[in-house]
C-alpha cells in the first residue's frame, strides 16, 4: 500500500504542468498518513493540507476531465480556507481532519459495497465544506439571539443550512473553483443533492434517529443478508459523514486529546457570551462548573460508542477505530479519577463514592460493548473481517 501511494505521489507531481498560474501541488505530503488514522491536520500548514486533499481525490479516481479539474479543486481549497472562520474547533483544519476520515471510510466500504464516482465526489466535497462559515456558536444560541442566519433558515438546522448555502454560493460566484463544472447537468444536480443531504444530517438533532435506524437495519441483516446492503444509499452517505464528524474520540490519543481541548474551548467561549447576554449557559459550556473530562466520557458513552458499534458491524475493517475509542475511554477515566481525587471542594467520603460509581460505570460500558471490543481485538470478528479484505 505504501509503495502504491509513493507511485501516486510521483504521478501527481505531473499535475503541476496543467497551470502556469496555479501551483497545483503546493507542499510536500506525507502519504503514509493517508493509509493510517495518524493524520494530524493540526500539525501541518494549509498548503500541506491542500496537497493531502489533492492526493485523496486522485486516489479515489475523482481527478479527470469528466469529473474534477485539479486546478478547480485547488482554487476551491483556497476559498474554503479563507471562508472557514478562525474558531478553536470549527475551522479549516477540522474540515481537513473530517475529509481524511471520510476518505478512509469510503475505502472501508469495499468490497461489501462500492460507492460510485458521484457518491465518492459528493462525500469528499461535503466533508470539505461541512462546517464552512461556522460562527463558533450552536444552533440553539443563534435561534435564542435571533441571529440573522437563524431567521434566514427559519430556525431549522440553521448551521447546516448555512454550510450548504455557503458552499454552493462559492461554486456559483467563483467559476474557477467550481469542481462540478465538468459534470453533465443532471449528474451535477444529483451530486449537489447528495452533498446537501449529507451536510444537513451532520446536525446532532439527527443523531439518535440515525442510530435507531441503524439498529433496525442491523437487526434485519442478522436474518438475511449483510446489513450494509440493506441501507438506502443516501443514508449510507449520511452515516459516513456524520460518523466522521464525531470521530475524534476514536483517533490516536495525542490527536483526540488536542481536539477535545479545542472543542471545549469553543464551548466555553460561547458560555461566556451567553452569560454576558443574560442567557442561561448551555450544558457543558460553563467553564466554572463543567468538567471537560466528565463531559468527554459522557459524549463517548451516549453518542460515539453506540454509533461506532454500528459502524464496525457494517464496515468490519473499521474495528481499529473502536479499539482506539476503548483505549481513549480508559485514559479519560484515569484522568477523571485524578481530577476527582484532587478536587478540594469534595469531602473524602463523597470522592470515594464517586470513584466507586465511576469504576462501576466503566465496567458496565465495557460489558455493553464487549462484542465490539472483541471484534476490535480480533478475538470476535477476525473471520468476518478477513472476508471483507
Amino acid at each position: 500500500e505504501v509503495s502504491q501511494f509513493v507511485d501516486r505521489f510521483h504521478r501527481f507531481q505531473t499535475l503541476r504542468c496543467l497551470s502556469a498560474q496555479v501551483d497545483i501541488f503546493p507542499a510536500k505530503a506525507d502519504t503514509s498518513w493517508l493509509i493510517s488514522w495518524n493524520f494530524d491536520a493540526l500539525s501541518v500548514s494549509d498548503e500541506e493540507i491542500f496537497s493531502h486533499v489533492l492526493i485523496m481525490f486522485d486516489d479515489l479516481g475523482l481527478l479527470s476531465p469528466s469529473l474534477v479539474d485539479p486546478e478547480a479543486l485547488r482554487n476551491l481549497l483556497d476559498l474554503l480556507a479563507l471562508h472557514y472562520k478562525d474558531n478553536p474547533y470549527h475551522n479549516f483544519k477540522h474540515a481537513a481532519d473530517i475529509t481524511h476520515t471520510v476518505y478512509r471510510l469510503i475505502g472501508a466500504c469495499s468490497p461489501t459495497i462500492v460507492l460510485n464516482k458521484h457518491e465518492r465526489l459528493a462525500l469528499m466535497l461535503a466533508a470539505l465544506a461541512h462546517d464552512v462559515q461556522h460562527p463558533g456558536q450552536s444552533n440553539l444560541f443563534l435561534v435564542q439571539t435571533a441571529h440573522p442566519v437563524a431567521a434566514r433558515f427559519n430556525n431549522k438546522a440553521v448551521l447546516e443550512n448555512l454550510h450548504v448555502a455557503a458552499l454552493f454560493e462559492l461554486l456559483s460566484e467563483h467559476q474557477e473553483a467550481d469542481v462540478l463544472r465538468n459534470l453533465q447537468e443532471q449528474d451535477a444536480l444529483v451530486v449537489r443533492d447528495m452533498v446537501s443531504q449529507a451536510i444537513l444530517h451532520t446536525d446532532m438533532a439527527e443523531h439518535f434517529n440515525m442510530v435507531s435506524k441503524l439498529d433496525k437495519i442491523i437487526g434485519e441483516g442478522h436474518k438475511s443478508k449483510p446489513s450494509v446492503s440493506l441501507m438506502d444509499r443516501q443514508h449510507l452517505l449520511n452515516l459516513i459523514l456524520h460518523s466522521s464528524d464525531v470521530s475524534n474520540p476514536c483517533k490516536p490519543w495525542e490527536i483526540a486529546e488536542k481536539w477535545s481541548k479545542r472543542v471545549f474551548l469553543e464551548f466555553f467561549i460561547q458560555g461566556d457570551l451567553e452569560r454576558s447576554l443574560g442567557l442561561p449557559v448551555s450544558p457543558n459550556m460553563d467553564r466554572a462548573t463543567t468538567s471537560r473530562l466528565q463531559a468527554q466520557l459522557k459524549f463517548i458513552e451516549f453518542i460515539v460508542a453506540p454509533l461506532f458499534a454500528n459502524v464496525v458491524h457494517l464496515l468490519p475493517s473499521t474495528s481499529g477505530l473502536f479499539q482506539m475509542l476503548l483505549q481513549n475511554y480508559q485514559q479519560w477515566v484515569k484522568l477523571y479519577e485524578k481530577e476527582l481525587i484532587a478536587d478540594p471542594n469534595k469531602e473524602e467520603d463523597m470522592k470515594q463514592d464517586e470513584l466507586g460509581m465511576l469504576e462501576l460505570h466503566q465496567e458496565a460500558f465495557v460489558k455493553k460493548y464487549q462484542a465490539v471490543i472483541y471484534a476490535s481485538a480480533g478475538e470476535y470478528g477476525a473471520g468476518r473481517t478477513r472476508e471483507h479484505k
